[in-house]
C-alpha cells in the first residue's frame, strides 16, 4: 500500500464544509473562540492535533484541501494542498494547560473554659479559672502547584487577670510542588506551623490560645514507595503587632535559630518505618548561649490490624555558655527516650446501617527525659542549676497537653512517665465519639533535680530530696468531631506522692476543661 493511502482514509472520515465535528470527553468543551473544524491534519509527529476554528468565508477552500504526504515517505509532515496550486506547511499547534485557580476562605474561633482546683498538704484550697480564646481567618490561593495562605490571628487568655492579647500573622507563606522523576519536591518558605513525627521535639503547640509557628524555609522530598527526606532552617515567630513581651511559644534571647534534617523509608511496609534525623539548636541572650545537637532515631508501624507501636530516642550533646562574673561554658549530655503501644479493634461491636459499633482498645506507653542533679535552689527556667555538665533534656518545641499527663505539670525534662489506658470509638453517620481512660505515674530520675511544669515554671527543686515518687495522674478525656466542629471535655486528678508532696506542697490538684472548636 502506498503512503498516500492512510491520508486518503483520513480524508474520507473528514466533515462535509459548515459542519462542525463534537468534541470528545477527552478533548474537553470547545472554547469560546470558535467551534472545532472538520480540519483533519496532523499534527507533527503524527498524532491527531486540537481542531481550530475555520476562519469566516474560509469554508469552502478548507472543504477542498487536502493532506497529503510526500510520496515515499509516510513519516513525513504533511502538506497543504489549495486550489491545486499553492503549498504551504502545517501550521504548529501551541498547547498550553491553564492552571487551575483556586480561594478558599476559612475560619478557626477556639474557645475553652479551664478550673484548676488544689489542696495543700495543710488543707489550704483554692481554685482559678481561665478561658482561652482564639480567633483565626485565613485566606488560600492556589494556582497549579503553588498554594499561598495568610492566616490572621488573635488569641488571648481572659483570667484574673487579662493575659497579654497576640495579634498578628500566624502562618504566611508560599508553598510550591514540584515533580521528581520518582516523587515530588515542596519548597514551603514564609512563616508556617511544623507538625513533625509524634511532637516530641516539634509541634505546633494546639492547647495553646496562640498555638506555635516559625518564620523558616523547609524542603520536603517525597518518594515512590513511601520514603522522604525532609530539611528546614528557621526561628520562631515573633508577635508582629502586639504582645512584645516574650511569652512562652515566642522567641526568649536576642538570637534562636533551629535546624532540622530528616530521612525516613519504610523497610517492612507498613510494619516498620525508620527515621535518622538530626535538630540544631543556636541561642543567645544577654546572659546565656546554646549549642545543641540532638540526633535522633523514630522507628514505628502497624504489624498487624488495630495494632501499632512507636519507637523514639534523641541523644542531645553541645555547650551551654552562662554568664556568671565572666562567662562560663558548660558540656552538655542528655536524652529522651518514648515508646509506646496501642490496639483498636478495626472490626468493632455491634454496628448498624449507619453505625459502625464499638472500637475498644488499650494502650501502653513509657517516656523518660534526663535531668541533673542540682546543688542550689536559686533555679530560673533552664539556666544550669550546677557546676559541670548539665544533663537537663532541652524540647522547648514540643507537643504540650499531650505528653508527660495532660495537666501540664510536667515537662520533658527530669522525669519518667509510665502510663497504662483504655480507650475507646465510635461512629455513628458523620459523628465520631472518642473515649480514654489513662493513668500516668510521675517519677523524678534525679530527685535532686529541677521539676519544671509544660511553660518553663519551677514547680520544686530540693538538692537533698533522696525520694524520686512525684504523682499519680488519672485523666479523663472525651472528644466529638462532627464536619467543622470538635467538642472536647476532660477531667484530671493529680495525687502528689512522698516526693511530690515534698517539692510543691500540694496533696491534690483537679484539672476540668471543656473547649469547642470550629474550623472550616
Amino acid at each position: 500500500m502506498s503512503a498516500l493511502s492512510p491520508w486518503l482514509a483520513l480524508v474520507l472520515c473528514v466533515a462535509p464544509a459548515g459542519e462542525a465535528t463534537a468534541a470528545s470527553p477527552e478533548d474537553g468543551a470547545a472554547s469560546g473562540d470558535g467551534a472545532a473544524s472538520g480540519d483533519g491534519a496532523a499534527s507533527e509527529g503524527g498524532a491527531a492535533s486540537e481542531p481550530e476554528a475555520a476562519p469566516e468565508g474560509d469554508a469552502p477552500e478548507l472543504a477542498s484541501s487536502l493532506a497529503v504526504a510526500p510520496e515515499g515517505d509516510a513519516m513525513a509532515k504533511p502538506t497543504r494542498i489549495q486550489n491545486e496550486r499553492s503549498v504551504e506547511p502545517e501550521p504548529p499547534v501551541l498547547e498550553l494547560e491553564r492552571p487551575r485557580v483556586e480561594l478558599r476562605p476559612g475560619l478557626m474561633i477556639m474557645t475553652r473554659g479551664q478550673l484548676t482546683h488544689t489542696r495543700s498538704v495543710d488543707g489550704e484550697a483554692a481554685t482559678k479559672l481561665s478561658l482561652p480564646v482564639r480567633l483565626r481567618p485565613r485566606l488560600e490561593l492556589r494556582v497549579g502547584r503553588l498554594r499561598a495562605r495568610a492566616e490572621f490571628q488573635d488569641a488571648r487568655t481572659i483570667a484574673d487577670p487579662i493575659g497579654s492579647a497576640r495579634s498578628g500573622f500566624h502562618q504566611l507563606f508560599v508553598e510550591y510542588e514540584a515533580a521528581l522523576p520518582r516523587g515530588a519536591l515542596t519548597v514551603q518558605a514564609g512563616r508556617q506551623e511544623f507538625v513533625i513525627g509524634t511532637s516530641h521535639i516539634f509541634g505546633n503547640a494546639p492547647w495553646g490560645p496562640g498555638m506555635r509557628s516559625w518564620d523558616a524555609l523547609r524542603l520536603r522530598a517525597d518518594f515512590e514507595g513511601g520514603g522522604g527526606v525532609d530539611v528546614f532552617a528557621g526561628s520562631l515567630a515573633r508577635p508582629l503587632l502586639s504582645a512584645s513581651e516574650p511569652l512562652v511559644d515566642h522567641l526568649r534571647g536576642e538570637i534562636d535559630v533551629d535546624w532540622r534534617a530528616a530521612a525516613h523509608r519504610p523497610l517492612a511496609g507498613e510494619a516498620l518505618d525508620v527515621e535518622l534525623s538530626v535538630w540544631g539548636r543556636h541561642s543567645r541572650d544577654d546572659a546565656e548561649a546554646r549549642n545543641l545537637y540532638t540526633p535522633g532515631l523514630v522507628a514505628h508501624g502497624e504489624p498487624l490490624a488495630g495494632l501499632r507501636y512507636t519507637l523514639e530516642g534523641y541523644l542531645q550533646t553541645g555547650t551551654i555558655d552562662t554568664l556568671e562574673d565572666e562567662w562560663v561554658r558548660r558540656r552538655h549530655l542528655a536524652g529522651l527516650t518514648h515508646l509506646q503501644v496501642e490496639y483498636l479493634d478495626p472490626r468493632g461491636l455491634g454496628g448498624g446501617p449507619s453505625w459502625e459499633g464499638v472500637h475498644l482498645g488499650g494502650l501502653a506507653r513509657l517516656d523518660y527525659a534526663s535531668g541533673t542533679q542540682c546543688t542550689t535552689t536559686e533555679v530560673s527556667g533552664l539556666t544550669p542549676c550546677a557546676e559541670g555538665a548539665s544533663h537537663d533534656f532541652d524540647s522547648p518545641w514540643m507537643a504540650r497537653h499531650r505528653w508527660f499527663g495532660n495537666a501540664d505539670r510536667f515537662r520533658a525534662l527530669n522525669v519518667v512517665d509510665a502510663a497504662l489506658g483504655l480507650q475507646g470509638r465510635s461512629k455513628l453517620g458523620g459523628v465520631t465519639l472518642d473515649l480514654n481512660l489513662i493513668n500516668h505515674l510521675f517519677a523524678l530520675p534525679e530527685p535532686g533535680g529541677r521539676w519544671l511544669d509544660t511553660g518553663g515554671k519551677l514547680v520544686g527543686v530540693d538538692p537533698d530530696n533522696d525520694d524520686p515518687w512525684a504523682a499519680d495522674e488519672l485523666e479523663l478525656q472525651g472528644r466529638v468531631r462532627w464536619g467543622w466542629l470538635r467538642f472536647d471535655l476532660g477531667w484530671m486528678l493529680i495525687s502528689y506522692l512522698s516526693g511530690g508532696r515534698h517539692l510543691t506542697g500540694e496533696a491534690q490538684r483537679h484539672f476540668a476543661y471543656a473547649q469547642v472548636l470550629v474550623d472550616f
